[in-house]
């Protein structure tokens, strides 16, 4: 794969680790998808829509099939459809509700598997998230970060040894490491070709990112250097339950900033949700 080349970026510098998290989120560029500051993840809307659902009348067989039907049509569900789904307890309509997720499954991607490599590009970060060994709090933590020669080394073995063609590299949130340092290693790991063992010249055709939200501009840079996926990782969608896990003075704190700028998102973001809240309820009840 050609590598492009970047034109020179608008992106902003920063001068330390205090210095990004003061400055990094940009509010004009959340207040754009939040019309009247309202967030598209309605939390009174999604505990209404939970209780209304348990209230109706459960597993009803009619209603639960038409669902199932519109599923195998690869239609999208209301909230209140997700939300009926969720309070299913027959034990026949669970396996239908199964059987479904089957034949959606295959229908949308057969027996096809895409396999791809993780490669850690680094593991400094300003953040102090509860349950990550990258915290900046985590004094154990040996802080590495690739060169662009290691980096070719790690290609060397996952595409030449190994046989991989697609990558997710992970970074984690820094200045030292942030778009100028991504950009770079994308560049880096598309132009170095290796031979695979047979002597065929071989090398990486897709690499995915696994970073943190990025401004628009930065995202702009990430694009013309050939990006695959710009994947961001939620933990939850719970307001509450976030704002223990990330305290609120680091950049990961900032939840609009963190949840997807896209409100084409919010009903996946609502299912996801919805689910986390059933599990938490049935864990509970449990134990």
């Amino acid at each position: 794969m050609q590598t492009p080349t970047a034109t020179p970026s608008k992106i902003r510098r920063f001068t330390s680790a205090s210095d990004y998290r003061k400055r990094f989120v940009i509010q004009e560029q959340i207040d754009k998808y939040l019309p009247g500051g309202k967030h598209y993840i309605d939390e009174g809307e999604i505990f209404s829509t939970l209780s209304t659902a348990e209230a109706a009348r459960a597993n009803d067989p009619v209603r639960i099939r038409e669902i199932l039907a519109k599923s195998r049509a690869i239609e999208t569900l209301l909230p209140e459809e997700t939300a009926t789904l969720i309070h299913v307890t027959d034990p026949d309509l669970l396996l239908e509700m199964e059987t479904t997720a089957l034949a959606v499954k295959k229908s949308v991607y057969d027996n096809r598997i895409v396999m791809f490599a993780p490669l850690y590009m680094s593991n400094l970060c300003v953040n102090r998230c509860a349950y990550c060994g990258f915290s900046c709090g985590n004094e154990e933590q040996k802080r590495r970060v690739l060169t662009m020669d290691e980096v070719k080394q790690e290609i060397g073995v996952l595409a030449g040894k190994i046989g991989h063609k697609r990558l997710i590299a992970v970074y984690g949130e820094h200045p030292d490491t942030s778009t100028d340092y991504i950009a770079e290693t994308i560049r880096t790991a598309y132009s170095h070709l290796v031979k695979s063992p047979h002597g065929a010249v071989v090398g990486i055709r897709r690499v995915n990112v696994n970073a943190a939200p990025l401004p628009i501009e930065d995202l702009r840079v990430l694009k013309q250097v050939g990006i695959g996926t710009f994947q961001v990782f939620q933990e939850t969608y719970h307001r509450a339950t976030y704002a223990k896990l990330h305290p609120a003075d680091t950049v990961k704190g900032h939840y609009d900033w963190r949840t997807p700028r896209s409100t084409a998102r919010w009903r996946q973001a609502w299912t996801m949700w919805a689910w986390a809240c059933c599990m938490d309820s049935t864990i509970g009840s449990s134990s």
